[in-house]
C-alpha cells in the first residue's frame, strides 16, 4: 500500500512541476548582457529641388551594428533601440548569438527615416533558456 502511495505522490509532484517549467521565464533588469561595439549608418544623398533652400538631404539606407553577447548564455534574439534625436525605432536580430562572439550586421533602414546621427542601445535580449533581459522602460516604436 505504501509503495503505491509513494508512486502516486511522485506522479503528482511531476505533474505539478511540468506547468511551472513550461511557464518559467526570468525577466531581469540592470546592465545589458549585450554590448553595442559600433553603431553607424550607411547613407545616400539626394539632391534636387528640395523645399529647404535646395539643401542636400541625406537618408539612411542601413544601420550597421557591432555587438557582442557578454553573458554566459546564448541569446536567441536581441532588440536594439535606434534614436537619431528626432525619432526612435527598433531593430531585432534573431538567431543564435553565442557568448563572447563579436557580430557585425547591417539592417535595412530605408523606410525608417532615421538620419545619419543615430545612436543605438540594447532594449531586450531573449536567451535560449527562455530567460529575458529588458531595459527598465522599453518604449519601442516602429517594430520590424
Amino acid at each position: 500500500m505504501f509503495k503505491h502511495l509513494k508512486e502516486a505522490a511522485v506522479a503528482v509532484a511531476v505533474v505539478a512541476a511540468v506547468p511551472a517549467l513550461a511557464c518559467a521565464q526570468t525577466i531581469s533588469y540592470g546592465a545589458a548582457p549585450v554590448s553595442v561595439t559600433s553603431c553607424a549608418t550607411s547613407e545616400t544623398a539626394s539632391g534636387g529641388p528640395i523645399s529647404f533652400a535646395g539643401q542636400m538631404i541625406r537618408t539612411t539606407d542601413s544601420i550597421d551594428l557591432g555587438y557582442v553577447n557578454t553573458s554566459t548564455i546564448a541569446a536567441a534574439s536581441i532588440t536594439f533601440l535606434v534614436n537619431d534625436g528626432n525619432r526612435q525605432s527598433s531593430i531585432t536580430a534573431r538567431g543564435s548569438f553565442a557568448p563572447g562572439v563579436h557580430i557585425n550586421r547591417s539592417f535595412d533602414a530605408t523606410n525608417d527615416g532615421v538620419n545619419a546621427a543615430a545612436a543605438c542601445k540594447v532594449a531586450e535580449v531573449r536567451f535560449v533558456d527562455g530567460s529575458v533581459w529588458q531595459t527598465t522602460a522599453p518604449t519601442v516604436v516602429g517594430i520590424r
